[in-house]
């Protein structure tokens, strides 16, 4: 049976549960050596769990690269497009910062980036603005609550962690406008409904 022939519903579900599964072996089964930014940063011995690090289970960019892996088996599905699109900015710029003054590539951030370009050049028709002010909600819950538990992005000062934090959201709010829709038309895609 092909996934297309199920419901968004069912579909999105299977989409979850392969970005969690993908999350969950990437926290207690794959070393964190195979994050390169972390490799990268703290050497090649770094392990789950050492002081400092952040729970890779509770960080936007882990979710962000589940997702986009989750993403090749239906590419359709708004719900999914709308999340993975908003990584495009944030991790973009980490890209640009790996490439141009670290000098190396993290797959973590690649994938994401390119899927990202990937749905906002072909898949334009999925996204709307109307899941902007429930993304923020989350995200903002997400990375703040991460950060005061002490479980993720607390390796930076409170200063660089609040501008980490503008940077994700103020642009992607402006991004968002260009999926914005009325009742007649889009306006990226004129004539559509």
């Amino acid at each position: 049976m092909k996934i297309s022939k199920l419901d968004l519903r069912t579909i999105t579900i299977i989409q979850l549960a392969i970005a969690t599964l993908i999350s969950l072996l990437f926290q207690f089964i794959i070393p964190l050596a195979w994050q390169p930014l972390d490799r990268f940063m703290y050497g090649p011995d770094i392990k789950h769990g050492d002081e400092g690090m952040n729970v890779i289970l509770f960080t936007t960019t882990q979710w962000f690269f589940s997702f986009s892996i989750a993403w090749l088996i239906y590419r359709d599905n708004p719900f999914i497009n709308n999340y993975v699109i908003y990584s495009l900015i944030p991790l973009g710029s980490i890209m640009i910062f790996e490439f141009s003054v670290l000098f190396f590539y993290d797959y973590i951030h690649i994938i994401p980036v390119v899927i990202s370009a990937y749905i906002l050049w072909k898949k334009r028709d999925t996204l709307d603005q109307k899941y902007v002010p429930p993304l923020l909600v989350f995200f903002t819950v997400w990375l703040w609550g991460a950060r005061y538990l002490g479980i993720a992005y607390v390796d930076g000062t409170f200063g660089f962690f609040l501008i980490n934090y503008m940077v994700a959201i103020v642009p992607n709010i402006c991004l968002s406008f260009a999926f914005r829709k009325n009742n007649k038309n889009s306006l990226i895609n004129p004539g559509s409904t």
